[in-house]
């Protein structure tokens, strides 16, 4: 099945989904809480491999700490 949606828990990261999300947004990447430690992002057609490939950096530094 394909889907343009990915959805990620940040349980581990001691940051809430929704701030989070305002951390995200403060880089320029909009992802929206599902709940109080899932993230939702959506792909679609105005989403370049470059903004995708931005958004992961954005994540994996916000996650980083929590390693």
């Amino acid at each position: 099945m394909k889907s343009n949606l990915v959805m990620f828990s940040v349980a581990g990261t001691g940051i809430s989904a929704p701030d989070f999300c305002v951390k995200l947004h403060g880089v320029g990447v909009l992802m929206g809480a599902k709940d109080s430690t899932t993230i939702r992002a959506a792909i679609h057609h105005q989403v370049s491999d470059e903004d995708v490939a931005t958004a992961l950096r954005a994540v994996a530094a916000l996650a980083a700490p929590a390693q």
